[in-house]
């Protein structure tokens, strides 16, 4: 069951011992769809606004930017990220940084196989409670279905009310074209008075797109829009 719902997610792990980050890599990569591997805390922080990864598992002391200002950067962005702490040692301050971090566990190095697995299982549980309510766009776009946010490289992505209701209906309906009058019906069905064509849905579409990566979505001629 763990690796049927990790297999589905993508993980960033940041660590600076080549040994250590050659073994823990190789076993990530037998549960994880992707895994973005860090050497130091810029690196993790480049990957992590170019993917923005299910997960991430980072070392406390990599160079440059330590795990814990890593998180703090992330989590200050996102609040429902998994994260996991790896320390060689116990520091009472350090830790006491992490705990504001609402972190989904705090392992000690040399890790154990078996806590290791463990965390595992945890960061499965998690993920299957809170995936099924996002929509990955791309590998660094996802759409929060609860709290309808659009979220890419990292960072929020403001839409307008329109905008929002165009991509909750294509997320929705994102095995099927959306055809333009659905959208018309939707997108105006309080604006009684005013006058709506095909070409207002194509200008609302345009507007969304260039929030978004190229191709995400692709026009179905004469019928409506759909998401890649």
């Amino acid at each position: 069951m763990t690796k049927s719902i990790l297999s589905r997610h993508s993980v960033l792990y940041a660590e600076d011992h080549g040994e250590t980050q050659e073994i823990v890599t190789g076993y990530l990569e037998r549960y994880f769809q992707e895994v973005y591997v860090a050497s130091d805390g810029k690196e993790a922080l480049d990957l992590y606004h170019r993917h923005t990864p299910d997960v991430l598992i980072l070392d406390i002391d990599i160079p440059h930017v330590n795990g814990l200002a890593v998180a703090e950067e992330v989590r200050s962005k996102d609040e429902d990220v998994s994260i996991v702490m790896l320390t060689a040692f116990s520091d009472t301050p350090k830790m006491l940084r992490a705990v504001k971090l609402n972190l989904c566990e705090y392992l000690i190095k040399p890790i154990e196989p078996k806590a290791f697995r463990q965390t595992l299982e945890l960061l499965a549980k998690k993920l299957q409670t809170t995936s099924v309510n996002v929509f990955r766009l791309s590998d660094s776009c996802k759409w929060d279905v609860d709290k309808e946010q659009l979220w890419c490289d990292g960072e929020r992505v403001v839409l307008t009310y329109k905008e929002s209701m165009l991509l909750a209906m294509l997320t929705k309906e994102h095995k099927n074209v959306v055809e333009h009058t659905s959208i018309m019906a939707k997108l105006w069905e309080d604006d009684f008075e005013m006058e709506v064509s095909i070409d207002s849905v194509r200008q609302q579409v345009k507007l969304l797109r260039k929030k978004l990566p190229d191709g995400v979505i692709s026009s179905v001629r004469g019928v409506g829009f759909r998401l890649n």
